[in-house]
């Protein structure tokens, strides 16, 4: 019997999904293309969707049947079995105490040789796209609003580049002096209103009371 030689490596994405299955699945094809080992990878998936439990070995008919999906993954493997080499992909966690989840890949080959070619050739595959994720994510920006009306945009990083933009202060004063003006000029045009309202009620009242004094004059 031959001796059969594994390696495990533990990836940190706690989603066991779809898009998982995807990434993972690229990066062992591509491990192997680098190698220069020619083979068509052999593909079997255990998945649920809802109370259904499903299996295939088709990784097109997987990605074919499921995008856009819920589903629950339990695990799947990538075989090459000319090269005798195989990987079993499922769910673990990096710490069981604080039961912090993550992806977990065992490597197994009969040949010591192969397993010490494909393990660090992946590992650098995971690394570098791992960190192109890291890179590419988007920091929103801190926003204060100080007691003076000032809002300030603390630097964010975004972009593929990461690059950090200083998008420093946008002064809110002129809105603020703006309202304070509108608000004045309505007080004062609601006062001049309510002053003629009164002069013209005035006048009306004094209308009518000379109107009857009169007539009761020359009655």
């Amino acid at each position: 019997m031959a001796t059969n030689y594994s390696q495990d490596i533990k990836i940190n994405i706690e989603e066991f999904n779809f898009e998982a299955v995807q990434k993972i699945y690229t990066w062992i094809t591509s491990c192997v293309e680098q190698q220069q080992l020619e083979e068509t990878p052999h593909f079997n998936i255990r998945y649920e969707i809802g109370t259904i439990s499903c299996k295939t070995d088709s990784y097109e008919e997987f990605i074919r049947e499921t995008y856009g999906v819920p589903l629950n993954i339990f695990d799947f493997s990538v075989g090459y079995h000319k090269l005798g080499i195989s990987f079993f992909v499922y769910r673990n966690y990096i710490d069981e105490k604080l039961l912090k989840k993550c992806i977990a890949i065992t490597i197994s080959t009969n040949d010591r040789h192969i397993i010490s070619q494909i393990v660090p050739t992946f590992e650098k595959i995971i690394e570098s796209n791992m960190s192109k994720k890291t890179k590419n994510t988007e920091q929103l920006p801190e926003i204060k609003i100080n007691v003076d009306g000032n809002l300030t945009m603390v630097g964010s990083s975004i972009g593929a580049n990461n690059k950090s933009i200083n998008i420093g202060k946008t002064s809110l004063q002129h809105e603020t002096t703006q309202k304070t003006k509108d608000n004045f000029w309505k007080g004062v045009w609601q006062q001049i209103v309510a002053n003629w309202i009164w002069y013209f009620m005035g006048l009306l009242c004094a209308s009518t009371l000379t109107y009857f004094g009169i007539d009761y004059l020359l009655k």
